[in-house]
């Protein structure tokens, strides 16, 4: 029998994550494959391990990862996949989900992409409330005639600005109606006797 191999020391690799950094040091055989995802597969929600701590504030299950706080679905990829990494364009990838459950930390029920990704993943699963709305708040439909866009690519319904223009119309001139008048001492009002 030969003698056993014995692995060369492997040097941690860093990793970035937004602003923070961990050590991560790759397993013998490598780093495994991460799946492929389609834009717009679902998962069943049926075989999602759901984080059973308390979720942070946008609803994500929270852990530690090298003594820093992480989602609980990133330190699940983390710890199968190896390090995230950038694409070929510079941009951060993020962990994504195709389950759409936050609270979702099995590794098979996530994808990495851009935040891009993540948004086109999100329509294809007609997810975006915004683009699904057909009507405003008040009941107004969004129509071509009905519907102005700003500059930062929001909706706005036209009939309720016009609505709201009326209403600070009608409380400026009840303010103005209202308004105690300015009564001038009456011997200002009276003309000079000569």
């Amino acid at each position: 029998m030969g003698s056993p191999e014995i692995a060369a020391p492997v040097k941690p690799a860093k990793r970035a994550y937004r602003w923070r950094t961990f050590d991560l040091v790759e397993p013998a055989g490598g780093w495994p494959e991460p799946p492929i995802h389609f834009l717009g597969d679902r998962a069943d929600r049926a075989d999602c391990i759901e984080w059973a701590g308390k979720p942070n504030l946008t609803g994500y299950g929270q852990t530690t990862l090298a003594g820093e706080t992480v989602g609980a679905h990133v330190s699940a990829w983390v710890s199968v996949y190896g390090p995230i990494g950038k694409d070929e364009h510079g941009r951060t990838l993020l962990v994504c989900h195709t389950c759409d459950n936050p609270i979702c930390y099995n590794v098979e029920h996530l994808w990495l992409g851009t935040a891009s990704d993540n948004n086109a993943d999100r329509d294809a699963k007609d997810r975006g409330v915004v683009e699904r709305s057909l009507v405003c708040r008040k009941g107004h439909p969004y129509t071509g005639a009905n519907t102005r866009h700003d500059k930062a690519g929001r909706r706005h319904c036209r009939a309720c600005e016009e609505h709201a223009r009326r209403q600070r119309s009608s409380a400026k001139l009840l303010e103005q109606l209202l308004a105690p008048k300015e009564v001038a001492d009456e011997a200002d009002q009276r003309p000079d006797d000569p």
